[in-house]
């Protein structure tokens, strides 16, 4: 299908200085203004999304309607989409007045790798940045995982950059990573079974999380060996059973007397989980936080104030809970506290996971496709061999039809049983695609949310999942900036 573009130059330009184009660094040219504004419509006409108001005139087919749209909404929230098409635009000068043709699927996207990452920084602080904006309280970035997949080390150092000097993880591990890579905050250990490593804990200086009397003493012990204090964060039971001290007095009595008995055991604030099942359960568990907190106070462990509970689901929800910090994780990565909440601010995905399109087989009708029988060929097919798999973070439950990629333009389902390297998906009906073609396997025109709901699971786990192997190419002021592959440990060219 052709789209032909009028784009009022001088009426766009006003709106872009009071919101300046995202991958526009500074003043852009009357040219590259038009082509990420073509790119912008193009996508949103790709993603079936509706635009709004005035600035450029549609025309679809030779006697199509005219249609006015603003182009600027959700435009941060492509960034990423945006640069797939900025550079395959011809621009005709009319006057003021300036036309750009383009066809559905004529923009392709070369692969620069067998598999890679492309995550926005700008978004991740623009996120951060908003959740600041939420609370009065110390925002703790949680990079757990990977920084859910997003690569934890150069995610801390653009967070840093940004002014956040606090950061939690799950494991010790997690923390010296981010420690031998120069951050310098604080760094809350919120997980627990890892004894062998509380030495090198307190060496870099690292938050411990105790869940029992046990796990206190053996934090002791490794203190009284580094002769340095642990600094600790006490986790307690409200009702989510995983981890944590119950609430009871006899266990706030026993916790005071050891800290008493144990003065390189520095206990600095509590905490607890939300379940987020129900309104009434969130407040049982809140008030059971703050009377275990009033217990500790009155056995002089900690000011009764040291307290927090909320994740990111918590901070939009809960405003009056948020404590002495927040526990920022899924909200910095664009992933919304629900399907169904209404945010009143923007919060953009932060990542595009890509592979590259290795190689293409004429497969004829009745033939079968990778391991197993399940799934017989019932045409002629054009079935392309994506250079990801479950090794890489793409779920093999997405087997046989039940997930896509996007290439060109266009949605192809996956062929046959996704493979640990790789994966097949039906190019038959994408007939310009080819060998060197990027494809888009999660974010972007697959999101976060459509993911989910063809792996029946969560959004943090579409993320998360995704392994050290891909390459991480980190994109920052409208740049592709830094390229870092983590296996062998060092940044490539840009």
């Amino acid at each position: 299908m052709q789209i032909h573009l009028v784009i009022q130059y001088e009426e766009l330009r006003a709106h872009v200085v009071q919101q300046p184009l995202s991958g526009c660094e500074g003043a852009c040219t009357h040219q590259e203004f038009h082509h990420h504004i073509a790119a912008y419509v193009f996508l949103q006409h790709l993603l079936h999304r509706p635009l709004k108001t005035k600035g450029v005139e549609v025309l679809r087919g030779r006697h199509a309607e005219r249609s006015s749209h603003n182009i600027l909404t959700h435009f941060a929230h492509d960034t990423l989409l945006l640069k797939r098409f900025s550079g395959c635009f011809n621009l005709c000068p009319e006057g003021d007045l300036h036309a750009i043709i383009f066809e559905k699927g004529s923009a392709a996207m070369n692969a620069p790798y067998r598999t890679w990452i492309d995550v926005d920084l700008d978004a991740i602080i623009r996120n951060y940045r908003t959740a600041c904006s939420l609370t009065d309280s110390v925002v703790t970035c949680v990079l757990k995982s990977n920084a859910y997949g997003h690569g934890a080390v150069m995610v801390a150092k653009c967070l840093q950059e940004a002014g956040c000097r606090s950061f939690a993880v799950s494991c010790i591990r997690e923390g010296i990573e981010l420690r031998q890579n120069g951050i310098s905050g604080e760094v809350l250990i919120m997980g627990a079974g890892e004894t062998s490593w509380l030495q090198r804990a307190i060496m870099n200086d690292l938050t411990l999380t105790a869940s029992s009397l046990a796990e206190l003493d053996e934090i002791s012990d490794a203190a009284e060996r580094m002769e340095q204090a642990a600094s600790v964060h006490l986790k307690i039971n409200t009702g989510f059973h995983r981890l944590g001290f119950d609430c009871t007095r006899e266990n706030a009595a026993a916790i005071g007397q050891f800290c008493r008995e144990h003065p390189q055991v520095q206990v600095k604030e509590a905490f607890s989980h939300l379940g987020l099942i129900n309104l009434e359960r969130d407040t049982m568990q809140h008030d059971q936080l703050v009377r275990f907190a009033a217990w500790l106070e009155e056995e002089n462990v900690l000011p009764k104030e040291n307290i927090h509970l909320c994740d990111s689901i918590g901070l939009v929800r809960y405003p009056d809970w948020h404590g002495c910090r927040v526990r920022v994780g899924a909200l910095l990565f664009g992933v919304r506290p629900s399907h169904s909440e209404h945010l009143p601010f923007e919060n953009p995905e932060t990542l595009v996971f890509r592979a590259s399109l290795a190689q293409i087989h004429d497969v004829p009708a009745g033939e079968i496709v990778g391991y197993g029988d399940d799934v017989i060929l019932t045409r002629d097919s054009r079935i392309a061999t994506i250079c990801a798999g479950y090794g890489d973070g793409y779920p093999r439950c997405l087997s046989n039809g039940r997930g896509s990629v996007f290439i060109r333009g266009s949605l192809a389902p996956v062929v046959g049983l996704v493979c640990m390297d790789q994966m097949m998906v039906d190019v038959t009906d994408i007939p310009d695609a080819a060998v060197g073609d990027a494809a888009d396997l999660l974010g972007g025109a697959i999101s976060y949310d459509v993911m989910a709901k063809w792996q029946n699971t969560n959004r943090n786990e579409c993320i998360s999942i995704l392994s050290r192997r891909p390459v991480r190419v980190y994109h920052q002021h409208g740049r592709r900036d830094i390229v870092v592959d983590e296996l062998i440990s060092g940044e490539g060219d840009a």
